[in-house]
C-alpha cells in the first residue's frame, strides 16, 4: 500500500483515502477503517498497545502492534489469531501475543 501511494504521488495522482488511512482492516465480507491507532488487546484482557500499520506480504493481513514501550510485533489477521475486533479496538489470541 505505500509503495502503491508513492507510485501515485510521484505521478501527480490523486491517492484514494483507503491507500491513505492510518489503519485499515480487511478480512472476509466486512470492513473496519479508522483514521488513527486501533487499541489492541489480549483474550486475557491484557492491554497489548495499537495498531500502527497493516501490511500485506501477498499472503493476507498481517497488523503491526506497537507496544507502549515502542516494541513492535505482527499478528496475522485470521480468525484464530484476532477471533474479535470493530472499529473501537483489536481482540487479539493470547497465543500470538509477543512479550
Amino acid at each position: 500500500t505505500r509503495r502503491r501511494t508513492r507510485e501515485l504521488e510521484k505521478r501527480g495522482r490523486t491517492v484514494p483515502p483507503h491507500l491513505t488511512s492510518r489503519v485499515s482492516i480487511t478480512f472476509g465480507p466486512s470492513r473496519a477503517r479508522c483514521t488513527g491507532h486501533l487499541p489492541a488487546i489480549s483474550t486475557t484482557g491484557e492491554p497489548l498497545g495499537t495498531v500502527v500499520a497493516v501490511e500485506n506480504f501477498g499472503a493476507g493481513d498481517v497488523l503491526e502492534i506497537e507496544r507502549e514501550s515502542g516494541r513492535r510485533f505482527m499478528v496475522p489477521m485470521t480468525t484464530g489469531a484476532v477471533p474479535e475486533w470493530n472499529e473501537e479496538r483489536v481482540v487479539v489470541d493470547a497465543a500470538f501475543v509477543e512479550a
